[in-house]
């Protein structure tokens, strides 16, 4: 009898490891796929996207393609519900431009090298870096310092320090995680402002609440993020199970004597 008035929405955990790494038969995010597939040639170009089997973030799990999903129409859904949430077109290309650069960060390739004695690294491939620079709006040389090397700070003093190759790779995986989960962050709060409205005096309303947990999974090799994913959604869905039991033992304890489930307690002594 009634109708969705406003929606909240609260993110708790998003599978970072994902976004650098899969394992066989699981894929990336679905966004990285249907920008590859279904963004316009004018839209691919400026962001010199080319096609999926180019990416090493998004091919580890070796399935670009899935038979039950198309993702040239899920990305034509993704625009329709942006437009419907009023995403403006400033920040849509913002959005696709991080997708993007996540795609080039993950092309960039490291050798060895060696600064004043000690062992470092270097990009060897300018191309992947100058493109996600300007995707990121950043300096090219301010991002390849920041994944080469790392900043000390001691009593007001900054010690710059080398990184060797493997370092310098985990450290572009951390950086590509890091830009995408805040990414991230954003579009939920943007959507939440755009659905959330106060209430208005004297109105009364009930409220859905929906948990939706995604990501327990058990494979052959489980990562420390993995075993770090599936306790976390363990605990929550604990956390929400007992939170939602005790309203409703509350609402038990408060039902009037002459209540269906007062009578039950009275005859039986039934404690929720």
């Amino acid at each position: 009898m009634g109708a969705i008035k406003c929606a909240q929405v609260e993110q708790y955990l998003l599978e970072k490891s994902r976004i650098t790494g899969q394992q066989i038969g699981e894929r990336n995010y679905h966004i990285f796929y249907m920008l590859n597939k279904g963004g316009s040639a004018d839209m691919k170009s400026k962001m010199q996207v080319t096609k999926c089997e180019d990416y090493a973030y998004i091919m580890g799990g070796q399935c670009p393609d899935l038979k039950k999903f198309n993702d040239v129409e899920e990305w034509e859904i993704v625009l329709g519900a942006m437009k419907v949430l009023n995403f403006t077109q400033e920040f849509q290309d913002d959005i696709f431009s991080i997708v993007a650069a996540v795609l080039h960060l993950g092309y960039l390739e490291f050798e060895a090298a060696e600064v004043n004695g000690q062992d470092a690294s270097e990009i060897s491939n300018d191309g992947p870096l100058k493109v996600a620079s300007q995707l990121l709006k950043c300096s090219e040389d301010a991002l390849n310092d920041g994944i080469v090397t790392r900043s000390i700070v001691t009593r007001g003093e900054v010690t710059v320090k080398p990184l060797t190759v493997d370092k310098a790779a985990d450290v572009c995986d951390a950086f590509s995680k890091g830009i995408y989960g805040r990414c991230f962050i954003d579009i939920v709060t943007f959507i939440t402002i755009a659905l959330f409205k106060e209430k208005e005096p004297g109105e009364v309303r009930s409220t859905i609440g929906v948990l939706d947990i995604f990501g327990f999974e058990c494979f052959d090799f489980n990562s420390f993020e993995q075993l770090c994913i599936n306790y976390c959604n363990e605990s929550l869905q604990q956390f929400f199970v007992h939170h939602i039991f005790k309203m409703e033992q509350m609402e038990c304890v408060v039902e009037p004597p002459g209540g269906l489930v007062g009578s039950l307690y009275s005859r039986r002594g039934m404690r929720c």
